[in-house]
């Protein structure tokens, strides 16, 4: 999926108050995708955003998820789907695809549905194809350059205002 694909997918499924929930763990270097794009939108002030790291263990934070009643819910985690590096691809329950691989213990399709089944709420997962996520390995160059065009994205103005309810 291209990357202005992305972009777009996220305007048009993120509405309202919105909680962006990064996975991944800081010791397999790409993994850690979503934590640090928590990190760059805490780091911007995102106020129109509810943020949650949930390192390598998403389940743990579920209760979190649900008590914050959002409207929208984005799962960011490196997920290797064949992907170019660094390549940004957003996801929803009916395309996520049949085989992609995480470096996490529990599915993220099994939290997708869970989440959407606790709260009412449709939930997005934007993919980051990461390069490697060995342990003891860094963030590589292209990952960190997609994460960082994630989080102007998600900071731009057309998109806060979406989110705060005003039309784009």
């Amino acid at each position: 999926m291209a990357e202005a694909t992305a972009a777009q997918q996220l305007m048009e499924n993120l509405r309202g108050k919105t909680l962006i929930m990064g996975i991944g763990n800081p010791m397999r270097g790409d993994d850690v995708a979503g934590p640090r794009l928590i990190e760059l939108l805490q780091e911007s002030k995102a106020e129109n955003l509810l943020l949650i790291d949930a390192g390598s263990a998403p389940e743990r934070h579920l209760g979190e998820i649900e008590a914050a009643a959002p409207e929208s819910i984005l799962l960011v985690d490196a997920v290797d789907w064949g992907g170019a590096t660094g390549e940004v691809a957003f996801f929803d329950e009916e395309s996520l695809p049949q085989r992609f691989s995480t470096t996490h213990d529990v599915s993220l399709r099994l939290i997708m549905q869970y989440i959407r089944e606790q709260t009412g709420v449709k939930v997005g997962l934007v993919g980051i194809q990461p390069e490697q996520t060995a342990f003891g390995t860094g963030l590589s160059a292209p990952v960190e350059d997609a994460v960082k065009r994630l989080a102007e994205c998600l900071s731009a103005e057309p998109f806060k205002a979406n989110l705060t309810g005003v039309s784009a």
